[in-house]
């Protein structure tokens, strides 16, 4: 069962930034982050970046920030792994999941944060790119993408009886107090579902808000392919078989 925090508990937000060669958005995004109302730690995980990014000073840009950097790169899910094993574990802490792409606009950080003050008994919020914007980010992601990630998610929904808008978001947060995050295993993509079902499995309710998204093109800098929605699509299958 899941264990209690005090109701008049202060929670200590984290934000993990997995990077990968986001030389153009990721000193962006950190100083918008910063502009927030809330205080937050920033832990940044650089997975084996080769355009530079790499070799910034992100600690310079303001305080309670860790760059931590791998020389190869080993994937997104080593990348929020590492960040996961860089925290906080205390009953306080909340992690948070946040992208260096600026595809989601930071203000959501903060609807994440009122949203846990507002009800303490909140355990894990998504931020589900499906809710009050579905047509225009659906045709800023690209039909062939949008059906990709039902299938991705009509699939976690499945097995688990879930109700879930977007198990793919980018944009997830979770106390970790009641989470045995070491038996997260995933170096890819595959986080995705990996970190989903781990919720689950802990008789965690996920709750999902609105958030507005606009991805880039591969031309631009983005990473996830086809052959990584192929990955969490076997990785799912296998998962299903267990």
């Amino acid at each position: 069962c899941l264990r209690l925090i005090d109701m008049d508990t202060k929670f200590e937000y984290t934000i993990i930034i997995p990077v990968y060669n986001e030389i153009n958005t990721i000193e962006k995004v950190i100083t918008k982050i910063l502009k927030l109302k809330y205080q937050l730690k920033i832990i940044v995980v650089d997975d084996g970046s080769s355009d530079g990014s790499e070799s910034l000073k992100l600690e310079k840009i303001g305080k309670d920030i860790k760059h931590h950097k791998s020389k190869i790169n080993k994937g997104k899910g080593n990348a929020i792994r590492t960040g996961l094993s860089l925290m906080s574990s205390g009953k306080n802490s909340v992690a948070i999941f946040f992208d260096g792409d600026d595809e989601i606009p930071t203000y959501v950080i903060e609807q994440i944060i009122e949203t846990y003050e507002k009800n303490q008994n909140i355990n894990a919020i998504f931020g589900s790119r499906f809710l009050d914007f579905p047509l225009a980010n659906i045709i800023n992601m690209g039909i062939h993408r949008y059906i990709a990630n039902k299938i991705l998610t009509g699939i976690i929904n499945f097995k688990f009886k879930q109700k879930l808008t977007d198990m793919e978001t980018a944009l997830k947060s979770f106390k970790i107090y009641n989470l045995n995050i070491d038996k997260l295993e995933a170096d890819g993509f595959e986080i995705e579902p990996e970190v989903t079902k781990l919720f689950i499995q802990s008789n965690i309710n996920i709750k999902e808000i609105p958030v507005k998204y606009s991805p880039r093109s591969r031309s631009e800098g983005k990473k996830i392919s086809f052959l990584d929605g192929f990955k969490t699509l076997k990785y799912l299958i296998s998962d299903v078989k267990k």
